[in-house]
């Protein structure tokens, strides 16, 4: 799901032809442990949770060549702040003009950080991405859909965002 201030070319998007987000956007995206999305659940694995690394390592092995020790990238971005909430829970701020967790998804780099959070769910696991960079919406900021989830960014910066399995976050500002 993809939010902006600005219009959105769902055409090219879906082709994966466009360039992303550049100004303030939020993404949720959610990636399935077992589909195609495996691959993007595995890059999220390697970079912040060393105790699933072994969805990552079984993957490799399974996949003859789709997947590869030299296509996964072990260990935190340098610049990203990260607070683990529990085993399957990451807050994170990759900040302005860096490459980070939050730049694992549409929203571009640029002068303004992002910050998010990436949930793993289920026993596969899958993995929920959340990618939020508001540097110029009139707060406060309530977004809800008919799945669940909630999202609530005030005046103070600060971002709660609950999922369909009602685990709270509240994300640094």
């Amino acid at each position: 799901m993809f939010i902006s201030p600005t219009p959105l070319n769902s055409a090219k998007l879906l082709a994966g032809t466009d360039n992303g987000f550049s100004g303030p956007a939020i993404q949720i995206s959610v990636s399935l442990g077992e589909t195609s999305g495996r691959f993007e659940v595995a890059r999220v694995i390697a970079r912040v949770f060393p105790q699933q690394q072994s969805f990552v390592r079984e993957l490799i092995e399974a996949h003859d060549g789709l997947l590869s020790d030299s296509n996964v990238v072990y260990g935190p971005y340098k610049t990203d702040k990260l607070v683990h909430l529990d085993r399957n829970t990451v807050e994170f701020q990759t900040p302005a003009n860096t490459d980070g967790l939050g730049t694992m998804s549409r929203l571009r780099k640029n002068g303004q950080p992002i910050t998010g959070a990436i949930i793993l769910t289920g026993d596969t696991p899958d993995a929920v991405h959340l990618s939020i960079r508001l540097n110029q919406i009139r707060l406060p900021l309530l977004l809800t859909s008919s799945k669940g989830w909630r999202l609530k960014y005030d005046r103070h910066n600060r971002v709660s965002f609950v999922g369909g399995d009602t685990r709270a976050l509240q994300l640094p500002s």
